[in-house]
This record gives C-alpha cells, sequence and structure tokens, in this order.
C-alpha cells in the first residue's frame, strides 16, 4: 500500500523563517467511502445482512457518544481507543477560572494493535498536481 505525496508551497507563518515560502509534502486523500458502501463490504465478509450491521453501526455510534460524553474512555478492542479532551485558555489567577475558559472538546483516538502496524508498513509515491482547465463551449448563448 502507498498513499500519494503532492507538494505545496505554503508561506512559513513564524519562527526565524516567518514570511519564507517553502515545498512540503502534503498527502493526498483518497475517496470518502460512505457509510452505506462500509456496510456492503462487511456483508460480503459475514453472513449478516446490509440492515444488521447498518443498524448495529448506528447503535455502537449512539453507545460511543453516551460513553464518551460520561467523560469515560472507550477500548474499542484491536481497533484502539477512544477518549475525549478539551483544554482551557489560562487565567492568572485560579479565582479568575470559569467554565468559560474551556476550549471546544475534541476526539483523540490512540491506535490498536492492527492500525499501528498498518501504519508501519505505509509507503509514500510521489504524484504531480494535475491542473484541469475547463473548457467553456463557445456554442453556448452568452448572458447580457
Amino acid at each position: 500500500m502507498s498513499l500519494a505525496v503532492v507538494t505545496v508551497k505554503r508561506k512559513i507563518l513564524a519562527g526565524e523563517e516567518a514570511g519564507r515560502e517553502k515545498w512540503f509534502g502534503q498527502v493526498r486523500s483518497g475517496t470518502n467511502i460512505p457509510f452505506e458502501k462500509l456496510c456492503r463490504q462487511i456483508t460480503h465478509h459475514c453472513t449478516a445482512t446490509y440492515a444488521d450491521v447498518s443498524g448495529v453501526m448506528k447503535e455502537i455510534l449512539n453507545c460511543m457518544a453516551d460513553i464518551l460524553e460520561d467523560g469515560s474512555s472507550l477500548q474499542l478492542g484491536r481497533v484502539g481507543n477512544l477518549r475525549l479532551s478539551a483544554g482551557s485558555h489560562g487565567v492568572e489567577e485560579e479565582s479568575d477560572f470559569t467554565l468559560r475558559q474551556m476550549k471546544r472538546p475534541r476526539v483523540v483516538f490512540s491506535p490498536g494493535k492492527v492500525l499501528r502496524t498498518m501504519l508501519e508498513q505505509v509507503k509514500f509515491r510521489k504524484e504531480k498536481v494535475k491542473v484541469v482547465e475547463k473548457e467553456i463551449p463557445c456554442d453556448l448563448p452568452h448572458a447580457i
């Protein structure tokens, strides 16, 4: 397996090199697999129907949200762990701290052994960015 990498030019915003532009590698995302397609693929590898897989996966998501919202972490077998995390803005005195200083919470995922092994095996391939120029048909009437 290999991930496509394209080069992009970006301005450095901080540090000694602030203002300079450098080229960076950026992983190019593949296609977005919809939930329905994932459910169909799972049905090809087991005896469960699409309705079974879809229903169970939707209920898993609901349960995950409930568990995380209660402040617990969630262990997903060999897939990994999920937990909520949130930081805050700092204040000078402890007595000045209110819950308004809290930042938006986020879900932290720590991959399990299966995904860590996959990450160790990932290779990269460099691709050129393809610039697509759209042609404007000349036979269309122009709006005035």
